[in-house]
């Protein structure tokens, strides 16, 4: 990955349908770092308070940083907040330019530094997701968005550069039908325009796709299709020994 392979950091991305379990992900692997006495740095309490991404300095002590996408500040929370929610018609093409331009801003802020100083990432969602929900969203508009186009937006592109792409690439798995059952459940609705079942069923073909699983092995990206179809404890103790599987401490 570059002239500094050896001091980039392990990044981890956790991506796939809505609803299926991604924070219970995220929270099972800092609880399995916190453990451990990883010093963690968690984005997203950092945003709530602060509503903007920390300095340099604020992070350069930390193991792990945990992070999602779109982010809670600036253009994540307008693609949230508004691009995105139920009732709003934005072209798939201006969705698609926020989240690039989210994603660049978060990596030029905090993943790079970070990396290039050996702190690892475990993030929720990435530019996986562009790939997969953008291309969908505009065929089910009626409109024309190539993979390329995206490929090309600067915040992409970035992302996809062999220095920054994921280490590792979990999707994790379940039907469909499972996934709306568990959207519909949650405490905490977020009445996002992608929360619909045909949207959700194709959006599980693309993620299981072969061209998908090649494009991002051809990167050197180890991609991971675990089933969580069982309980909240089982997705817990799955998400757990993968974190120990990519941060396994040096004897």
């Amino acid at each position: 990955m570059g002239s500094d392979e050896d001091m980039r950091g392990t990044f981890v991305m956790i991506d796939g349908l809505d609803g299926i379990g991604k924070g219970v992900f995220l929270e099972a692997m800092k609880d399995a770092a916190l453990s451990e006495g990883r010093r963690v740095f968690d984005l997203h309490a950092y945003w709530r308070t602060h509503n903007l991404h920390p300095s340099v300095s604020e992070f350069m002590d930390a193991d792990i940083i945990f992070s999602s996408e779109p982010t809670y500040t600036r253009f994540g929370r307008l693609i949230r907040e508004e691009l995105i929610r139920k009732g709003t018609n934005y072209s798939a093409m201006a969705i698609a330019q926020a989240y690039a331009l989210d994603r660049q801003v978060l990596y030029d802020e905090v993943l790079k530094p970070a990396l290039s100083k050996g702190i690892g990432v475990i993030q929720g969602r990435g530019v996986s997701s562009s790939l997969t929900y953008q291309p969908l969203d505009a065929a089910l508009k009626g409109e024309a968005l190539r993979l390329e186009d995206l490929m090309a937006l600067p915040g992409n592109a970035q992302a996809l550069d062999e220095d920054w792409v994921p280490n590792v690439l979990v999707i994790p798995t379940v039907s469909a039908e499972e996934a709306m059952r568990r959207l519909a459940g949650r405490e905490e609705q977020d009445d996002a325009c992608f929360e619909k079942y045909e949207f959700q069923l194709r959006l599980k073909e693309s993620f299981e796709a072969q061209w998908f699983r090649d494009f991002f092995a051809e990167r050197g990206v180890s991609l991971y299709y675990p089933d969580i179809s069982g309980s909240e404890a089982d997705t817990v103790a799955i998400a757990t020994q993968l974190y120990r599987q990519c941060f396994a401490r040096e004897s």
